[in-house]
């Protein structure tokens, strides 16, 4: 599909976990497993500036996880292009779009972000 795992670009050989089991000891023994995720397209992996899984955040079998990306000069009419120069959705993929009613707004997003 075209992304990339933001904490495995920058750290490859980390281990880190994001979630532990909560019937036995595996998060006081550290014994997890990495189920959560922040991922960007190939267009803007380039501007990862950090990426963190913060196991010492308490309260859930789940940790947060974060990043911080740097889209202050991203040209928003390229990232356009290059979203709609990407392989085409199947026509299952397509239908099931359709069923959700998921319309992205790529430039409205941005502005916000960049605001």
């Amino acid at each position: 599909m075209g992304f990339t795992d933001t904490f495995r670009y920058l750290y490859p050989g980390k281990i880190k976990y994001s979630f532990w089991d909560i019937r036995d000891k595996s998060r006081k023994e550290n014994k997890g497993w990495r189920l959560d995720y922040i991922l960007v397209s190939k267009f803007i992996e380039n501007r990862v500036i950090d990426a963190d899984i913060h196991g010492e955040y308490w309260g859930s079998d789940h940790c947060p996880v974060s990043v911080t990306i740097n889209l202050q000069d991203v040209d928003i009419k390229s990232f356009q292009q290059q979203v709609i120069t990407e392989e085409p959705m199947s026509g299952e993929e397509e239908e099931r779009k359709s069923e959700l009613d998921m319309e992205d707004n790529v430039e409205q997003d941005f502005q916000k972000l960049s605001s």
